[in-house]
């Protein structure tokens, strides 16, 4: 077993971001810096706690000898000691704050079994590990973490086929998406809240910033531009992400317009 293990800040972080969640029905979102200080708001007023949905899968996860904590744990020590610091996109809080809660959610509207939550939460956990590993961008990241996947979790009690499903998962957010079933479409779609989200241009700065970081030349108006088709080109697979995330993408779209037509650019 490999010996990282989550320090103090990492796991204490992710013990106030589940707990602060039960304090409201709708969580607001304010502006700040960090994505670590900020919670998802969905256009949804239903928003279920997501500590409690999290302890009834761990009584599963214990029953059948998973150790989803440890595996859990792993990811984030990873993340937090590995990730490049150029990376403000593809960060510790983008897989904490962003797309594990975001996954969660979706796979609970969308009925999942007890085990398979199991599997949603640790492929969100492990789907950006890969950024982890040399050469440290994004090229093929998804398969480097699908193998990381594969050599950390039987450590942790993973079986071959749960494995098997849960590198499907993570190699199901690769741009373009393609994914092939239920447990992947819903990986896909939390990968991409960020485009049905309030912060979504605060996001797509970090992105941007991130790639002009590693010699992308990211010009203003081929930025603005190559990200509106993007957006018009993407759809959500899973039902719950088309209710949560769908109208928001829509006033994200619309904004992208107007930056470029403020270029004297409008997309065609």
């Amino acid at each position: 077993m490999n010996p990282i293990r989550a320090n103090s800040s990492v796991t204490n972080d992710l013990d106030k971001d589940t707990n602060d969640s039960s304090n409201s029905a709708r969580v607001e979102l304010t502006a700040p810096k960090r994505r670590s200080e900020q919670t998802v708001t969905y256009q949804d007023s239903s928003y279920q706690d997501a500590a409690s949905q999290d302890a009834a899968s761990q009584d599963d996860a214990q029953q059948a000898h998973v150790d989803f904590a440890g595996a859990r744990a792993y990811a984030l020590a990873r993340l937090e000691a590995e990730l490049p610091p150029q990376f403000g996109y593809h960060s510790l809080e983008h897989t904490r704050d962003n797309v594990y809660p975001t996954a969660l959610r979706i796979a609970t509207l969308e009925g999942v079994s007890d085990h398979d939550l199991l599997l949603v939460k640790t492929a969100a956990f492990y789907h950006d590990l890969g950024f982890t590993a040399p050469p440290y961008n994004s090229l093929d990241h998804e398969v480097r973490g699908a193998h990381i996947a594969a050599t950390i979790l039987p450590d942790y009690g993973y079986d071959e086929a749960s494995i098997h499903t849960i590198q499907g998962m993570i190699q199901a957010t690769k741009l373009p998406q393609q994914p092939h079933n239920l447990l992947e479409n819903i990986m896909a779609d939390a990968d991409l809240s960020v485009l049905g989200q309030l912060d979504f241009l605060v996001q797509n700065k970090a992105l941007r910033a991130e790639l002009e970081s590693s010699g992308l030349d990211t010009d203003n108006q081929r930025w603005l531009t190559g990200q509106y088709h993007f957006l018009t080109q993407h759809r959500y697979y899973t039902t719950a992400a088309k209710q949560l995330l769908c109208a928001q993408k829509a006033v994200n779209l619309a904004a992208l317009r107007t930056l470029l037509t403020d270029l004297d650019a409008p997309p065609t």
